[in-house]
């Protein structure tokens, strides 16, 4: 690590992304869907 921390930072940011890094597009094409609620209703005896 550089002495300079600022250095540092500026080295870590010009660094190439890793091998398996796959962007993601910017914003997603749709939603995910929202999750189904269904309330517990206990059983009567």
């Amino acid at each position: 690590m550089p002495e300079d921390p600022y250095a540092y930072v500026v080295a870590a940011f010009q660094a190439l992304p890793e091998r398996d890094y796959v962007p993601s597009p910017e914003e997603p094409e749709q939603a995910p869907q929202s999750p189904v609620y269904i309330p517990y209703v206990p059983e009567l005896e």
